[in-house]
């Protein structure tokens, strides 16, 4: 089922039309809070990314990649070109964003102490979240514990100060990795009988 979801993601950033939720197994239709992301990615960096929330995994997984496809076309020009021109190109992967805890007390060497290097962080705020990936965080090198909300802010118009807001749920977060979607154009090139190493690609 994995493959089949990177494959029917990969369909719709191509322009195909959204499935009916009948086209998924049942296990993907079952009712179930879950956050889906479609991340497209090109020799190893990633491209664009798009997550969505949902009460079950197909609903999710539509969401995600029509949103993703709206965004390249949206972006197209800064992005290379349209996107059913570039996507042979691309890597696809789809994974779970999974919450693993509210950072309740927000002292930022409590805070610290809680991210792991697993973890990425993002918040809550009237229905809309924000957040930074795992690999997003690496960027920071040894601040990666003490400044992950930091950035997380800058990116999103916030002051640090926001780190004792209220209106902020503030958690941590785990990426699960469940499909990919190798690039064809890479595969066409290393040879059909070439057997394809899937590797994260964030």
């Amino acid at each position: 089922y994995r493959a089949a979801l990177a494959k029917t993601a990969r369909m719709i950033l191509g322009g195909v039309p959204r499935p009916p939720l009948a086209y998924f197994p049942e296990m993907h239709r079952e009712v179930r809070s879950v956050e889906v992301m479609v991340l497209l990615s090109e020799s190893g960096r990633p491209r664009l990314w798009r997550a969505a929330r949902a009460g079950s995994i197909a609903s999710a997984l539509l969401m995600a990649s029509e949103a993703a496809r709206a965004r390249w076309n949206e972006r197209a020009e800064a992005m290379g070109g349209p996107l059913h021109a570039i996507l042979p190109r691309l890597d696809l992967e789809v994974a779970f964003l999974v919450e693993d805890g509210d950072f309740l007390d927000r002292r930022p060497s409590v805070i610290a102490r809680q991210i792991t290097a697993d973890h990425g962080v993002g918040y809550e705020q009237t229905g809309s979240w924000r957040y930074l990936l795992p690999e997003r965080l690496d960027e920071l090198g040894e601040e990666r514990r003490t400044r992950a909300f930091s950035l997380l802010f800058e990116e999103n118009g916030l002051p640090d100060s926001a780190l004792s807001r209220s209106d902020l749920r503030l958690y941590r977060l785990r990426v699960h990795r469940v499909g990919f979607s190798p690039a064809p154009a890479r595969a066409e090139r290393r040879g059909s009988s070439a057997p394809v190493q899937i590797k994260d690609a964030i």
